[in-house]
């Protein structure tokens, strides 16, 4: 009897080896069954971002480079406003490219992400989260994307860059990260692309998205935004397109296509908020409200002209600031192209809320000002600064 004992447990932690031995994941997280995604729609606390799938292809979202760590989860074909997943890869404030691969690349290589290349991508989006805002952006998968034409992208500026299709205010086909010798856009053929690179990125400090875009120094089209065209044929399927040739050896001519409206709450004892009208201004991540002894910056965009360029001024109507029961009118102003104002709200509490006016004093220290005016003007906008701070 001991003797058959003794071979019972010898015969158990034989086998208790060999199962281990077959879930080795060699020290990466990845045993051999491969990695999970999960598809589920998150909202609430669980959500990240939100991405409309505008294809009928399952893809599989990565925050960067596709590996067990950046896995982010799955979008369904044609899902509407469907919430990715939030903790793990999307957890702190910042910008990131946002990688989707077809679900059958991700199950063909998910015992080993990394054999996953750039060729693999089905779309690569310019994406951002904050951890104090609402994330109320959806990110849209264009109905262009993912066929057999390429465009190959050489983005070898500092800037990230997206591409768009028809207009500067488009929709996405792609986008490049800054100093990327090689990036490739799966495009659908055959198909005419009007392609415009908009140059977007976040700030450093502020956390705004700042979108900026290149127009024409000169010639014909001078003024308006920069545009290529390019056809992709069953004859034609893959085309080059260098980013770094819109600079030239000059810094292109950029604007951010409207103006910064900074609002600044100094008043002690309550929000306040920024509208035209019934129109409520968001900064680019989010806010609405803006705390006490904050500030908030909003890029007001301006209408492009019937030959498509942007005017050097717009006259805005109707503009408020202060609490949302006791809103002050700031009444009309004109506006300058790629120009920062500040609005200064002062008082103690909601009922007392009032726009803090320039004082002479204020006038003798700056050509810009005029006693009493509520709206100050700052400065022009060096928009190549912000790209290299």
């Amino acid at each position: 009897m001991k003797k058959i004992l003794k071979f019972s447990v010898i015969l158990l932690a034989v086998g208790l080896l060999l199962g281990l031995a077959g879930c080795d994941d060699g020290g990466n997280g990845v045993v051999d069954e491969g990695t999970t995604v999960e598809w589920t729609n998150f909202s609430g606390a669980d959500r990240s971002i939100s991405v409309t799938n505008n294809t009928s292809e399952r893809l599989v979202a990565f925050k960067g480079t596709p590996s067990v760590h950046t896995l982010i989860s799955g979008i369904p074909g044609n899902a509407n406003n469907h919430g990715l997943k939030r903790g793990g890869a999307i957890s702190s404030t910042g910008d990131f490219p946002l990688v989707l691969v077809r679900e059958s690349v991700f199950n063909s290589k998910r015992t080993d992400l990394s054999k996953i290349t750039g060729d693999d991508y089905f779309f690569t989006i310019w994406a951002f989260f904050n951890t104090t805002a609402s994330n109320d952006t959806v990110f849209q998968i264009s109905s262009l994307v993912g066929g057999e034409g390429e465009l190959i992208l050489i983005n070898m500026t500092a800037w990230n860059v997206e591409i768009r299709h028809g207009a500067a205010q488009g929709p996405t086909l792609g986008f490049v990260a800054p100093s990327t010798p090689r990036a490739v856009m799966r495009l659908e053929i055959p198909a005419d692309y009007y392609i415009f690179p908009v140059f977007r990125r976040m700030h450093p400090i502020s956390k705004e998205i700042i979108t900026v875009t290149p127009r024409f120094q000169s010639g014909a089209l001078q003024g308006q935004p920069y545009l290529t065209q390019v056809g992709l044929s069953s004859a034609n399927r893959s085309r080059t397109f260098n980013v770094s040739n819109i600079l030239g050896n000059d810094t292109p001519s950029i604007s951010l296509g409207g103006t910064w409206i900074k609002v600044n709450n100094m008043n002690t004892g309550t929000d306040i908020q920024f509208q035209q009208g019934v129109i409520e201004f968001f900064t680019t991540h989010g806010i609405k409200s803006i705390l006490p002894a904050q500030t908030a910056n909003f890029q007001v965009d301006f209408p492009r002209s019937p030959n498509n360029q942007f005017p050097a001024t717009h006259t805005i109507n109707g503009l408020q600031v202060g609490p949302g029961f006791n809103l002050q009118s700031l009444g009309s102003f004109t506006f300058e192209l790629d120009t920062e104002y500040e609005i200064r709200v002062g008082g103690t509490n909601s009922s007392d809320a009032y726009i803090i006016p320039v004082t002479a004093q204020e006038e003798a220290s700056n050509q810009f000002w005029i006693e009493g005016d509520i709206i100050r003007k700052i400065a022009r906008i060096d928009v190549d600064a912000l790209f290299n701070q």
